[in-house]
């Protein structure tokens, strides 16, 4: 049987503020900041069980969403201050249905004095027919999910652009 084709979305934006502190905020935000839920997709509401830091391969830990789901991620590469990548399993929702996995990642680099962030998710639908639904959902609503995620995540990061100024002497 061929492999299906992985799904993917990617969002772009540019942070103003160092590649270095943008990949140290994001690496340490904390979810319900920045995953708030978009229509029926809930918003994230605490992690439980993290094994160490988020920038660190081998991290895992269970985010818990407002409508009592939850998913497993864990860090598979971390290459600060360029790179977050990570594997999402253990669904409780619906995505158990339609999905056997979904990376994200994080890519960071310098434009200007400020940081372009790409941030993707691939997903790995479990079959022909539920990839045609899954195709769907991601390119909808999970994308406005991603968007208004993102902008926080870099209103967050820009909000805190001042702790990576060197001390004036």
């Amino acid at each position: 049987m061929a492999a299906m084709t992985p799904i993917q979305v990617q969002l772009e934006q540019v942070a103003n503020a160092r590649v270095a502190l943008a990949f140290k905020v994001i690496v340490a935000m904390d979810l319900t900041l920045f995953l708030t839920g978009y229509g029926w997709l809930p918003a994230a509401v605490h992690v439980s069980r993290q094994t160490g830091p988020w920038n660190a391969a081998g991290t895992t830990r269970r985010v818990h969403f407002a409508d009592g789901n939850s998913a497993f991620e864990e860090v598979l590469e971390a290459r600060e201050p360029f790179r977050l990548l990570y594997r999402i399993t253990g669904f409780t929702s619906f995505m158990r249905l339609l999905a056997r996995e979904i990376e994200g990642e994080w890519l960071l680099s310098a434009e200007g004095e400020g940081t372009r962030i790409v941030w993707r998710y691939t997903f790995q639908a479990k079959s022909r027919f539920t990839g045609m639904l899954l195709r769907r959902l991601v390119r909808g609503s999970f994308l406005a999910y991603m968007r208004q995620a993102l902008a926080r995540a870099v209103h967050y990061i820009e909000a805190n652009a001042h702790l990576s100024e060197e001390p004036r002497r």
